[in-house]
């Protein structure tokens, strides 16, 4: 495990004026050195996201109780659209800050700026000395952000451009990294792009990989900077490098999933590409579970979302599975570890005798 935490105070993190400093020499001899084509295809996105406008740069959820301390274990959950899909789940519905928005910066560009707005926590410490990544995969590198502001996703732009990196506003198979907003330990709030991202075992990592890439004038190796905890299940549970590293060891391996009944605020499919990501097997009836042996039925509902008191109560008469939130998804993929569903479990009227 890489430890930063010494650099972190013999280094001062880059302003951002003067980040944008070495940035605007470097575009300089970018310019002088031949023209570029900025509306390069593969700098636009791959997918629109029709009917989820307020999803399209992500939404995060802090918690149920708009007084908890969103570093408690047990609290929100969140979503950011990164991805295909669009529909989604929410086992509690906490207050909404819109973490990213989804309108362009430039036509011929990507990734949202127009309605980034600004983490609560300012990263305002020191950041790590780091070694130059040699190590660079042949395909070509493709990039998201989550919880930047305007400024900041310029910043990443100019950086995308300067190495050839695609930067989109969608999580595709292709997508290699995503860029988080963290503190100065690499800690983030949880989005759908972080739950994406770690589900498909990408590069998550912080946006000081790329700041502090910037001022070295050098790509530097993402293991540095990979996030390593979120404000909801833990500051140092290292769920995005273990996911990263168990590729072959999908934690729903095994496991039929049904998301069932309304969602708010994350797209459902989504949700379902999410749990497919880790292994899972997709149900979209309940009436489609697989009987036999060697499969594992399980039905993901968001309580708050049915307009039916104790509607979800009754899921258990229609289907022999276990019936638990959203949560226990979330949680175990910020893990990547397959949590027990018996906290999660949601209780079940049992069938009439007649």
């Amino acid at each position: 495990m890489h430890s930063c935490s010494g650099s972190l105070q013999n280094r001062n993190y880059p302003s951002q004026e003067e980040l944008i400093k070495v940035v605007d020499v470097e575009e300089q001899q970018l310019e002088e050195s031949g023209p570029h084509d900025l509306t390069e295809t593969s700098y636009l996105p791959r997918q629109d996201l029709e009917g989820t406008p307020y999803l399209e740069s992500g939404i995060s959820l802090f918690s149920d109780d708009p007084e908890s301390d969103p570093s408690e274990d047990k609290a929100p959950e969140s979503a950011h659209v990164g991805n295909i899909p669009s529909s989604t789940s929410a086992l509690k519905v906490p207050q909404l800050k819109v973490a990213e928005s989804a309108q362009s910066p430039a036509a011929a560009h990507t990734t949202n700026t127009a309605g980034y707005n600004a983490m609560e926590e300012s990263v305002s410490r020191e950041k790590p000395e780091l070694t130059a990544s040699t190590e660079r995969v042949n395909k070509r590198m493709s990039m998201v952000v989550s919880g930047l502001t305007p400024e900041e996703f310029m910043l990443v732009y100019k950086f995308a451009r300067k190495h050839h990196i695609t930067l989109t506003n969608l999580i595709t198979e292709e997508t290699t990294h995503v860029v988080m907003k963290t503190d100065a330990e690499f800690v983030c709030e949880r989005t759908l792009k972080y739950f994406l991202g770690i589900a498909g075992g990408k590069w998550v990592v912080s946006y000081f990989w790329v700041t502090q890439s910037i001022k070295e004038r050098k790509m530097l190796n993402e293991h540095d900077f990979e996030v390593r905890g979120d404000v909801v299940n833990g500051r140092n549970h290292q769920g995005p490098k273990r996911a990263r590293e168990s590729q072959d060891r999908k934690i729903f391996r095994g496991l039929e999933i049904c998301c069932y009944g309304p969602f708010t605020n994350m797209p459902t499919d989504q949700l379902e590409w999410m749990v497919q990501l880790c292994g899972a097997s997709v149900v979209k009836e309940l009436s489609s579970f697989t009987l036999g042996t060697g499969v594992h039925p399980i039905v993901v509902v968001q309580p708050d979302a049915w307009t039916e008191d104790n509607g979800f109560h009754a899921i258990g008469q229609m289907c022999e599975a276990p019936v638990v939130t959203r949560e226990w998804v979330l949680d175990s993929v910020a893990l990547y570890q397959c949590q027990e569903l018996d906290t999660y479990l949601i209780p079940q009227i049992p069938h009439s005798h007649y």
